[in-house]
């Protein structure tokens, strides 16, 4: 879990789990294998819509458009 980046939390109470986990997050790789979205979230009410997040990839794919975020 942290070796990806994603936030590590304790249950509130035995009734969520007994165990540490993960809250939520999202990645995405194009066909060639490079990264192309990372998507984290401290706490469970942040989950991305993922059709949605479906849509935004293939018009990202088929535009050719590069990754975000890199400078």
């Amino acid at each position: 879990m942290r070796a990806l980046g994603l936030y590590v939390s304790e249950p509130l109470s035995e009734a969520e789990t007994t165990d540490l986990f993960a809250e939520p997050g999202a990645f995405a790789l194009r066909p060639d294998g490079t990264l192309m979205l990372v998507d984290i979230s401290n706490g469970p009410a942040a989950r991305p819509d993922l059709e949605e997040l479906l849509d935004g990839m293939k018009f990202n794919i088929d535009k050719d458009r590069p990754v975000r975020g890199t400078a």
